[in-house]
């Protein structure tokens, strides 16, 4: 990624400002960020996203996001 990439993804999403990440998480944030309370979410990521230790920021993310 470009440094200019990477420091817009820094400055911009929770889940990429610390450690090694992948540019999904960002994608991840973005569409949970813009969903409705109402509204349903699908991604097709890899299988070693709940357990990796760079994922933990995004996970953490997801499961505090306030659900009606």
């Amino acid at each position: 990624m470009s440094k200019e990439t990477i420091s817009f993804l820094k400055e911009n999403f929770r889940t990429t400002q610390t450690g090694v990440y992948n540019i999904y998480y960002a994608f991840i944030e973005h569409g949970i960020k813009y969903l409705k309370n109402s509204g349903k979410l699908s991604f097709i990521i890899p299988n070693n996203f709940l357990t990796i230790k760079s994922a933990a920021d995004l996970t953490f993310y997801n499961i505090l996001r306030p659900i009606c």
